[in-house]
């Protein structure tokens, strides 16, 4: 019962394996001791069990333990002494004790030895460049310097540069503040140019509101939906990254079919009363358009238009990689289409022969309901007859 004890006790670190193989070397091989066949069997169950979780000098001494013990209980009566899978004579002539010590692998070294990876600290900076903090820290620094930015354009400019030095005290911060807030002025007048609506403006008020309802649809549905996703869903990444005109082509392809979705959706929306009233009149509040309200919906709208856009690439079988291509494009153009600005190098001027409808197609539906359906391509408005194109 001890030396079963001592095979338990023993045994985790394979230093201990010793201890096992000089109390099996003095209890059966100097003193011979007596073991019934039972108590035999034990040790060599026990003993072949361990030797698969050892390292290499102490399986090969449990195995030589293991032999012994067959010797001494008279296990191996009768059976043949040698074979292809016989022990060479020389290793049957060491003991356990010897061959743990001499096929042990603690003084080994590599030669020349194995330097660290080069590229670890080039990883980890990928990753915290591509992590959810780094993207939260850039998010909110432009949030602050557009904020600051409109704060700058809400002031009063008609006074002088002295009136202010005067009412402060403070030239040179003054003249800083008064400086910068004059170039910025100048950008936004250059920018103001380009609005489809130049006699609307964005109000405080319809700013926070769009933030507080997108906030409330993303923390309630969204962020459980996007944790259920990964958790049912987990993301196994290949080995390579697919060819590049591959993956434009996919994301294209899940372009048309969102395109052709949402313009299905949308029309669905607005023939039907009861779905507009219900649905989709909310998003309709604002008949200037920004940026913020291209999420400016109820969750119900909010949610299929996010599984046709989750759907797709899953139906094609796309790569992850073209599948965040996508999503990070897709987000863009509904953006853009929200922004109320027809901009120089907006994507429906560098896709020629109007194939896409853009910021001032999507602007036009907002003003008038009931054409433009389609929220990026203009082909499924031109076949049922709902195109409408402003001169």
């Amino acid at each position: 019962m001890a030396l079963f004890n001592t095979l338990v006790i023993a045994g985790a670190p394979n230093d201990d394996i010793i201890i096992v193989l000089r109390c099996l070397d003095a209890m059966l091989t100097r003193r011979r001791k007596q073991v019934t066949l039972q108590r035999a069997m034990a040790f060599l169950k026990r003993l072949s069990t361990l030797s698969m979780h050892v390292m290499p000098n102490a399986s090969v001494g449990i195995l030589a333990a293991n032999r012994a013990t067959m010797h001494v209980s008279h296990l191996s009566h009768g059976a043949p002494s040698d074979g292809s899978s016989a022990l060479s004579v020389e290793l049957c002539r060491r003991s356990p004790l010897e061959l743990f010590e001499d096929y042990s692998v603690k003084d080994m070294t590599f030669n020349p030895p194995v330097a660290p990876p080069a590229y670890k600290k080039k990883v980890g900076k990928i990753l915290l460049i591509f992590s959810h903090v780094f993207i939260l820290i850039v998010t909110f620094m432009l949030c602050v310097g557009c904020v600051t930015a409109r704060l700058l354009l809400g002031g009063d400019h008609r006074k002088t540069e002295p009136d202010l030095c005067q009412e402060t005290g403070d030239i040179s911060l003054e003249k800083q503040v008064y400086s910068v807030s004059e170039h910025v002025q100048v950008m936004w007048n250059l920018v103001r140019r380009y609005k489809l609506q130049s006699q609307s403006s964005v109000s405080w008020a319809s700013v926070w509101n769009c933030l507080a309802l997108t906030l409330y649809n993303h923390l309630i549905f969204i962020f459980p939906l996007t944790v259920l996703n990964w958790y049912l869903r987990p993301v196994l990444l290949p080995l390579e990254a697919p060819p590049l005109p591959h993956l434009l082509a996919q994301v294209l392809v899940c372009l048309l079919l969102f395109d052709f979705q949402s313009f299905i959706w949308h029309l669905a929306h607005h023939k039907v009363p009861w779905l507009y009233r219900t649905f989709h009149k909310l998003h309709h509040t604002y008949t200037s358009t920004s940026a913020l309200t291209a999420e400016y919906s109820g969750a119900w709208e909010t949610l299929s238009l996010g599984l046709f856009a989750a759907a797709n690439p899953l139906l094609l079988g796309c790569h992850p990689l073209t599948e965040m291509v996508f999503f990070i494009v897709n987000i863009w153009l509904s953006v853009e289409d929200h922004c109320g600005y027809d901009l120089p190098w907006a994507t429906h001027r560098l896709i020629p022969f109007g194939l896409y409808g853009g910021s001032r197609h999507h602007d036009l539906h907002h003003l008038k309901s009931k054409y433009n359906y389609a929220p990026y391509f203009t082909h499924w408005d031109r076949l049922a007859g709902t195109l409408y194109m402003e001169d």
